[in-house]
């Protein structure tokens, strides 16, 4: 009967079984530090608020003007929405919430008086725009004199 030679003996981790690469552990390491990193930074890279955040600001300033025209004609005493675009503001002197233009985020308002928009238990208002801008887009809310209709202008 012949013999055979040994077998080598396999260890693992064992200078015949390593090989170049990374483990598993290692890449996942790397793929958690990598996603880390990309979520700290994204905030910083945004342009500002986008077109659906301006529009929902319009539209939560359309609510608080519809609210204060339809106090002063169901109320028979005039009510204001005042504007603050230093603060970027918007509230009713009514009290409740208001809006606050967000980072990124301009208000501007044109009109007669110089803080407010005023209605009337008549329908009539003192008239004026309020325009919100952002990355190089804007969304104005043209207030009727004759009839305090609120309109959005794109």
């Amino acid at each position: 009967m012949a013999c055979l030679p040994p077998l080598p003996l396999l260890r693992r981790g064992g200078s015949e079984t390593r090989r170049a690469g990374f483990t598993l552990i290692e890449t996942i390491a790397a793929l958690l530090l990598v996603s880390l990193l990309a979520g700290l930074s994204l905030p910083f890279l945004r342009g500002g608020p986008g077109p659906a955040a301006l529009r929902a600001g319009a539209y939560q300033v359309s609510a608080l003007l519809r609210g204060d025209r339809n106090a002063a004609f169901s109320s028979g005493r005039a009510s204001a929405t005042l504007v603050d675009p230093r603060a970027g503001i918007v509230r009713s002197e009514r009290g409740g919430a208001g809006f606050s233009a967000g980072p990124g985020m301009r208000l501007d308002l044109r009109a007669s008086l110089p803080d407010a928009i005023r209605f009337y238990p008549d329908g009539r208002s003192s008239g004026g725009d309020v325009t919100l801008s952002a990355a190089g887009r804007r969304i104005d809310l043209r207030v009727s004199r004759d009839t305090g209709a609120i309109v959005l202008v794109h």
